[in-house]
């Protein structure tokens, strides 16, 4: 499909995710779920629908764009509806405000407007500028907003729900309309470069839901959804979801669980071979066995040279490309970096000499097709030397900070729920942050996804229902006394 203006669909996309998500809200009766699901669905969905709209590419930096001013419109639009509501919510003494919540909103922010002054100041390329104080405040408007709409534990275990059901979904989209195509023409070693890493998400969600969950329906439900994310990792061969993902399950599951849970896993393979050889007879029968074994046999000879690849050091270039990266950001700093560069960076937007990586990754004359003709790269895989040049020494401490935060806090809230079902999701998302942690040494994943903040969001909400817990307890302790007195 071919289309001349993206404004319409745009339009067309936002009113029906729109729609999708009062739907949600009306069928669950949590209407305050309504604007956290929205953002939702375009973030996790929207990629895809654009893919189908324009088509599947390899690089495909107008669509990237498209897909960001989608997101934004969201953001914003639902952050201005939260600004009042929270002010009235404060001044009822209805929201609970606590350290967690403060340095969630605020260091990201703080970041951001540290390369926004210094960007501005070197008069950085201005799309990259826009984009990289985006992607830093997206995280604490998503988590502004979730934490003014969703102040109750059931509204938060539902929007976690349809997270999951929206990567699942996602992933689904991605083997009907991303896998079958690339691999229909044999370009299997391109399909890698269509999967992101929030796909992570799924593998210690599900494998915690089905080692604990009680309930038989809900190991079929969960395990069917396993399954999906597992097929969908092994058709992307994308080397961080098939290490990550399987290493997540040991962190997922205790040891006590884990023969109960392997014994699960192994009955679904089961089930998928036995249906394979069912399927394969069927062609036989029909004499169409031959036909499929032909068109077939190129993608298995592409799936090998994929996995060969992978086996021998990431795809070629790709962990050098790492590599370079980081060393022409030590570069640009030793080379043009005063001390307020060294503390501060070169702000939001800042680009770096790139030569030898374009060299390494597959030429400079291909990436000036694309990009221009310049011999300047924006994109660093690693998000901390990616704040190294944009924000230097301090930006870094503050992430590094609020990282560690992160880290401590969701490790500690998991210890004092009772909620089995608050509990999961809680280790669940401390799981999936800690895996989330190796990942962005190389690869650019936490900038710009609203899932996070959605996340977080939800471990905050958890632990705000045991403080009013305990506040209510104590109240009613205090007015059992008053009344015997």
């Amino acid at each position: 499909m071919n289309i001349t203006s993206p404004v319409p669909f745009i339009g067309g996309f936002l009113v029906v995710s729109l729609l999708v998500s009062i739907l949600a809200a009306r069928l669950t009766r949590l209407r305050d779920i309504l604007w956290p699901v929205w953002i939702l669905i375009v973030y996790n969905l929207g990629w895809d629908v654009i893919l189908i709209v324009f088509g599947v590419k390899k690089v495909h930096q107008a669509e990237l764009q498209l897909f960001g001013v989608l997101v934004g419109i969201v953001f914003g639009i639902v952050v201005l509806i939260s600004v009042p509501k929270f002010f009235r919510l404060l001044e009822s003494k209805q929201l609970i405000i606590t350290r967690f919540d403060l340095l969630i909103f605020s260091l990201p922010v703080i970041i951001s407007f540290l390369g926004l002054t210094i960007g501005v100041l070197y008069r950085n390329d201005i799309s990259y500028l826009i984009s990289d104080t985006y992607k830093l405040l997206i995280l604490s408007g998503t988590y502004f907003v979730c934490i003014v709409s969703l102040r109750r534990s059931a509204s938060a275990r539902t929007v976690f729900g349809i997270i999951v059901a929206l990567v699942l979904l996602q992933q689904v989209f991605d083997i009907l309309i991303v896998a079958k195509p690339l691999l229909a023409t044999g370009s299997y070693n391109r399909v890698a470069d269509q999967f992101w890493p929030n796909r992570l998400l799924l593998f210690p969600f599900l494998g915690l839901a089905i080692a604990r969950t009680t309930s038989m329906r809900h190991k079929i439900v969960y395990g069917l959804a396993l399954t999906v994310t597992v097929i969908a990792a092994l058709l992307s061969l994308y080397r961080t979801a098939l290490i990550l993902g399987a290493s997540s399950f040991f962190l997922a599951v205790s040891p006590r669980t884990m023969p109960y849970f392997v014994r699960n896993l192994v009955t679904v393979l089961l089930i998928m071979a036995v249906a394979g050889g069912i399927l394969i007879g069927v062609l036989q029968v029909g004499g169409q066995a031959d036909l499929v074994t032909r068109s077939w046999s190129f993608v298995f000879e592409s799936l090998a040279g994929r996995f060969n690849e992978m086996l021998e050091g990431g795809g070629g270039a790709s962990i050098q490309v790492k590599f370079v990266e980081a060393q022409s950001v030590l570069n640009e700093l030793l080379a043009k970096g005063s001390l307020l560069n060294w503390l501060a960076g070169f702000g939001s937007g800042a680009q770096y000499s790139a030569t030898a990586k374009l060299e390494l990754a597959g030429g400079l004359q291909q990436y000036q097709q694309v990009y221009g003709a310049s011999e300047l790269t924006h994109h660093i895989h690693s998000v901390f030397f990616a704040a190294l040049l944009r924000y230097g020494l301090i930006g870094t401490g503050i992430l590094l900070g609020l990282l560690m935060m992160i880290w401590g806090a969701t490790k500690k809230l998991d210890l004092r729920l009772r909620n089995k079902l608050d509990s999961i999701q809680l280790h669940s998302i401390f799981v999936y942050f800690t895996l989330t942690l190796v990942v962005m040494n190389l690869n650019s994943t936490f900038w710009g996804d609203p899932n996070w903040g959605v996340l977080l969001a939800i471990a905050s909400i958890h632990a705000k229902a045991r403080i009013i817990e305990r506040r209510n307890r104590l109240r009613l302790q205090y007015n059992t006394q008053s009344d015997v007195l």
